[in-house]
């Protein structure tokens, strides 16, 4: 490409769900540092990406509607239409190959336009390939945030390093303060994240008690217990949350992504599932135990910000443990297993024990020396 090249303003879509937009972070970071001077806009499916309005690198978030994602007319403050974008953006990127994204770009670069296609159809692709000014092939069998490696090379901007950061302010720690209280301060604290989009994500709950209290006690450490915003889920956290004999703080679905950051930012460990919410514990470098069930790991393993490109290479599925990041995932046969609606019972299969072994892994090596007196001595 043409090093002459620098853009002014730029647009990065990723319409797609949650843990997209979080795993898309990265391009936005190698962008600023690129072109310090352009503005970027983010165009996201209403409710998944209002965490990008904190970000310093970002001018505007705006949103288009999704069929996979409810709107949230309350974070849908921007909402642009395809005529208000025409060739409005020196550069513009797609960060997947649905035809949506592909048409925004096309329409929306005044210069230089990126999107993906895949092999499949010559007939269902060959626009995509015609019309956009790079087209790049969407590879499933890297880790999805190794798009963002492909959009920078193709702008022959290096890449040593891909971050995923959620930034939050003063007031999100002044909310995380309150909510955790003093009763923190003194050993700390670990979060639970028992809840996922999708059914066959999930853990048996009662599982989540054996283990909070478990690391509560050996750990002298306070859990924390989080959900989304959803009734079901909020009703489900206080109920289940209220059975440990170690009772936990419980964020009943009233904090922000930002701030969910921030409350994992300062824990000792985080336990969830194979969610966004983890992605986003993943970004903050503290020690995280995942479970993972019919998931293609090796496309959406929580990425370690201080690992190699390449740091999954060869992975297929199975637990693995990445530093400071251990995940669980039973072997599965089922070969429709990564479909939402599977019923295979590979998550069942997870026990507390090996939950418990792999927390007890990751304190013992990032947190704590050694215990005196039945007290942990903390080492972070």
């Amino acid at each position: 490409m043409n090093k002459v090249f620098h853009p002014k303003t730029i647009l990065i879509c990723s319409v797609r769900l949650i843990g997209d937009v979080i795993l898309t972070t990265p391009l936005i970071g190698l962008l600023n540092s690129t072109f310090p001077d352009a503005a970027i806009d983010m165009l996201i499916a209403s409710g998944t990406g209002g965490f990008l309005e904190q970000d310093p690198r970002v001018r505007n978030v705006l949103t288009v509607a999704s069929k996979q994602v409810k709107a949230d007319s309350a974070n849908n403050r921007h909402n642009p239409s395809i005529k208000r974008m025409f060739r409005s953006y020196d550069l513009a990127i797609t960060m997947n190959a649905s035809d949506r994204g592909n048409i925004i770009v096309i329409a929306a670069a005044k210069k230089l336009s990126i999107g993906f296609y895949e092999y499949t159809s010559f007939l269902k692709n060959w626009w995509k390939r015609l019309l956009l000014d790079k087209p790049l092939h969407y590879n499933k069998s890297q880790h999805v945030i190794l798009h963002c490696k492909q959009v920078s090379e193709a702008l022959d901007i290096p890449v040593k390093q891909l971050d995923v950061k959620v930034f939050w302010n003063n007031n999100d720690v002044a909310k995380v303060s309150a909510a955790i209280n003093l009763v923190t301060q003194k050993s700390g604290y670990f979060v639970i994240h028992p809840f996922a989009r999708w059914d066959y994500k999930f853990w048996d709950l009662n599982e989540f008690i054996i283990v909070s209290d478990y690391l509560a006690s050996k750990y002298n450490l306070t859990p924390v217990w989080t959900s989304s915003p959803d009734v079901a889920e909020c009703k489900l956290l206080e109920s289940y949350s209220a059975k440990c004999l170690l009772k936990p703080i419980s964020i009943a679905g009233n904090f922000s992504l930002n701030q969910m950051a921030c409350l994992i930012s300062g824990a000792r460990l985080y336990i969830g599932l194979d969610t966004a919410i983890t992605h986003i514990a993943a970004s903050t470098g503290v020690p995280i135990v995942a479970l993972y069930g019919p998931t293609e790991t090796f496309r959406w393993f929580p990425w370690n910000n201080g690992g190699d490109l390449h740091q999954l290479n060869g992975y297929t599925r199975g637990s693995i443990q990445n530093d400071h990041i251990i995940l669980i995932q039973k072997d599965c046969r089922h070969h429709n297993c990564i479909r939402p609606n599977c019923n295979n019972p590979c998550m069942q299969r997870i026990s507390s024990a090996e939950v418990i072994e792999a927390s007890t892994t990751l304190l013992n090596k990032h947190c704590f020396k050694h215990i005196e007196n039945g007290e942990c001595v903390a080492n972070c």
